[in-house]
Order: structure tokens, then C-alpha cells, then sequence
């Protein structure tokens, strides 16, 4: 439980901000699976007009980081892989990063994703090869239908598969 600073009239402190991450259970996932990735996050900042407003944007768990520090004015390592989303907190629509990556490791492997507001495509490394898995979330939000080898699909799949290979800083927003 975390207590929020008071007023002398007993309302909240107009000089705190508030970060609250959901949080999907204990252990690892062992997933790529958007339902098993994503988790709810809520912040309230004073001043902010975006304040109750929902965001669709993509934010990392590492840009929580970065984001925290810009809002308390503090100088943070400049090779910190994340990126505030501070601006978010202002303006929840404006346009911001294009994609989100989710990686974790067994058997010595890396098995990677990442994920746009429209698509997820992944590589999971097997047995010297690598197994490729790409999601339409607008059609199947479910991610039951695998769509990688469909035709209709092969430039999607070609964009995703060299964004992934490009890295979070492909994906950076506009500042």
C-alpha cells in the first residue's frame, strides 16, 4: 500500500505524481503472446492534461524509467534503453513510437517480438532454425491465426521481420 501526501485540507498533494503498474502474475511467461506481455499501467501527474484520458500508445516497461526521471528533473544516463513518455502524459493521441519489442531467453536462445499497433510478429530460434510467427491484431486480437506464410501478408511479414532486426531505435518517436 503507498499513501499519497496530503494537503493540510487532507486532499492529495498537487505536487505528487502517481505511477500504478499492473501486473500479469508471478514468473516468467515463457511467451511472446500479447495477452501475456502487455500490462496495465495508470499516471497521474499534477498539471497534466492528458490526466484521465486513456493512451493506446506503445509504452515499454523501460521507458518508465526515463519517464520518471524526466518528470522529477533529473539528468539519467543518456544510454538508457528506454525513452520518456512524458509527452504522452499531455497529449495521449499525438503521434509517438511505431513499435514495442519483448525478448527473453532459454536453452540458450533468444526468442524475440515485435509488436505494432496493428501486427506482432516473432522469432523463436529451434534447432538451428528460426520459427517465425506474425499476428494481425486488428483481425485477430487473439492471435490464433498465424499468418506468416500467407501471401497476402509476405511485405507485412518483410517490414516486420527487418524492424525487428533493426532494434528499438528504429521505433523512437519524433521529438
Amino acid at each position: 500500500m503507498v499513501t499519497v501526501p496530503r494537503t493540510p485540507s487532507g486532499g492529495p498533494s498537487m505536487r505528487c505524481s502517481v505511477l500504478h503498474l499492473g501486473e500479469r502474475g508471478l514468473w516468467s511467461k515463457y511467451t511472446l503472446f500479447e495477452q501475456s506481455r502487455r500490462a496495465p499501467l495508470i499516471v497521474r501527474v499534477p498539471g497534466a492534461r492528458g490526466n484521465g484520458r486513456a493512451c493506446t500508445r506503445l509504452v515499454e516497461l523501460v521507458d518508465i524509467l526515463p519517464t520518471l526521471g524526466e518528470l522529477a528533473e533529473l539528468n539519467l544516463a543518456a544510454n538508457l534503453e528506454g525513452t520518456s513518455f512524458a509527452p504522452l502524459l499531455d497529449d495521449p493521441a499525438r503521434s509517438w513510437k511505431k513499435a514495442a519489442f519483448t525478448e527473453f531467453a532459454t536453452n540458450k536462445v533468444i526468442n524475440r517480438a515485435v509488436v505494432t499497433d496493428r501486427y506482432r510478429y516473432a522469432e523463436w530460434p529451434h534447432q538451428g532454425e528460426i520459427v517465425t510467427e506474425l499476428y494481425d491484431l486488428r483481425e485477430d486480437p487473439w492471435e490464433t491465426v498465424n499468418v506468416v506464410n500467407d501471401p497476402g501478408f509476405a511485405e507485412t511479414r518483410a517490414e516486420m521481420a527487418a524492424l525487428l532486426k533493426s532494434g528499438w531505435k528504429a521505433a523512437l518517436p519524433q521529438r
